[in-house]
């Protein structure tokens, strides 16, 4: 009988122990991390090295002179006057363009402060038993009713006057009766309502004649407003203080008579509707192509830049001083003509 044997035990290696993580963590491969110093460092030789070749770039002789080799492009003497020529004829193209729309603008404004003032004036007469605004003068300036008194149309409103006829100078924004429909004026105001953007003054000698060193004074500035009341019609009596022919106003004053056609007649509007007034031309163009004044009728309706049919017209087909037809043949010595 054979001796049994113990079979040899199996070698193994066992891998070396490694260290457990910490309770509670899983174990996980980590990362190899760089100091934060080592980083810095390495920043801060890129920026030196970067440094150090600007520097020698910029203090390389032969780069300098290949700079200065290069020519610098500006401007030739032609290329600059053909500039300046380019220029000059748009400017020259486009000034009427926007001269065109300066006047436009300021007829816009002007005919709507014809309408603000006819509308007040049609308030008033409401208030005032069918009367226009109108003020009488005695010699010494002082406001009567008293139909012997003088009549002076523009004082209706606006504001003091150049213009010292029968002490008119003393009658204030205060006294004038209109302004009240449109603002709460001192006596020394200027109420912006009644000067017209477009005013260009007059040549009037009448009303010049108390102002004979402001050349550049406007009718405004001579009378206080730039607009009138239809109070009388043309005529060719040569003195603008006495008005012969009353219209809306009855020469004597009181209510206006009874309008027929109200879209034909004008009720109030810029002055240049008495350019021919007085047998003459006063001249007031005010920068445009021929005499025109805005308008604002009994019925309320404005007509911006209606042309003036030049000499004494009292009727066109624009518009009529006239309350019915007819009405100048009541005055003797009267010329008046029609377009109708």
């Amino acid at each position: 009988m054979g001796i049994e044997r113990e079979p040899s035990a199996a070698r193994c290696v066992l891998p070396p122990e490694r260290p457990l993580a910490p309770t509670g963590e899983h174990s996980r491969p980590q990362a190899a991390t760089t100091p934060l110093s080592s980083l810095r460092a390495a920043r801060r030789t890129a920026a030196r090295a970067t440094g150090a070749a600007h520097l020698s770039l910029s203090s390389d002789p032969g780069l300098r002179r290949a700079r200065a080799a290069v020519p610098v492009r500006g401007f030739t003497l032609l290329e600059l006057l053909v500039v300046i020529g380019v220029v000059a004829l748009l400017s020259g193209l486009l000034a009427p363009a926007l001269h065109g729309a300066r006047r436009a603008a300021m007829e816009t404004v002007g005919g709507a402060q014809t309408r603000e003032i006819g509308s007040a004036t049609l308030a008033y007469m409401r208030d005032h038993d069918g009367r226009l605004p109108q003020l009488r003068l005695t010699p010494r300036g002082e406001i009567t009713d008293d139909p012997s008194g003088l009549r002076l149309a523009w004082l209706f409103g606006g504001g003091r006057s150049i213009v010292n006829v029968f002490e008119a100078s003393r009658v204030g924004a205060d006294a004038r009766p209109l302004n009240a429909y449109l603002g709460d004026f001192a006596p020394d105001a200027r109420p912006e309502i009644f000067r017209d953007p477009l005013d260009g003054g007059t040549r009037d000698d009448q009303l010049t004649g108390f102002a004979p060193d402001r050349t550049d004074a406007t009718v405004s500035d001579l009378v206080g407003t730039s607009y009138v009341l239809n109070d009388h019609a043309l005529d060719e009596v040569p003195c603008p203080f006495v008005e012969l022919f009353g219209t809306l106003v009855p020469t004597d004053g009181g209510r206006t008579p009874e309008v027929e056609t109200p879209s034909r007649t004008w009720l109030a509007g810029q002055s240049p509707i008495y350019n021919y007034d007085d047998g003459g031309d006063k001249g007031e163009l005010w920068g445009r192509d021929r005499v025109r004044a805005s308008l604002c009728f009994v019925d309320g309706h404005v007509e911006i830049a209606a042309p003036v049919a030049p000499g004494i017209v009292n009727t066109t087909e624009h518009y009529t001083f006239f309350p019915r037809p007819g009405w100048g043949e009541r005055f003797e010595h009267l010329r008046t003509r029609s377009h109708d």
